[in-house]
């Protein structure tokens, strides 16, 4: 939900949502915008809880009557998976710099 004090960490399992909607191709001027570059996870690689909230969120009725169907259908549209607090430096396997283009990105994790 945005929350500064969330111990939640919010990834995507899709790269064109990290560039687009968070990055660089970001036509909605998001947080950051892709300024401190890219990172690829092994989430087998973290000790921490897993929440797959693209899958598993539900939102409870008087929480639809004030946010509507907003944070359901962005975690499924985002492919949001959240990690409990913290990320170990081994789950990171691969950096890419500020201006990397996802044509690059999807080339180096062999989906292009």
């Amino acid at each position: 939900m945005g929350h500064a004090n969330s111990p939640w960490i919010s990834v995507t399992t899709s790269p064109k949502t990290m560039f687009d909607t968070y990055g660089s191709g970001s036509v909605t001027g998001w947080k950051g915008s892709g300024e401190y570059g890219y990172v690829s996870l092994d989430l087998s690689k973290t000790n921490s809880r897993i929440f797959d909230a693209a899958k598993n969120l539900t939102v409870p009725e008087h929480m639809r009557a004030v946010f509507g169907d907003e944070l359901s259908d962005n975690a499924t549209r985002h492919n949001e998976l959240l990690v409990y607090l913290r990320l170990e430096a081994e789950a990171i396997v691969h950096y890419w710099p500020p201006g990397t283009t996802l044509e690059q990105v999807m080339k180096d994790i062999g989906r292009s």
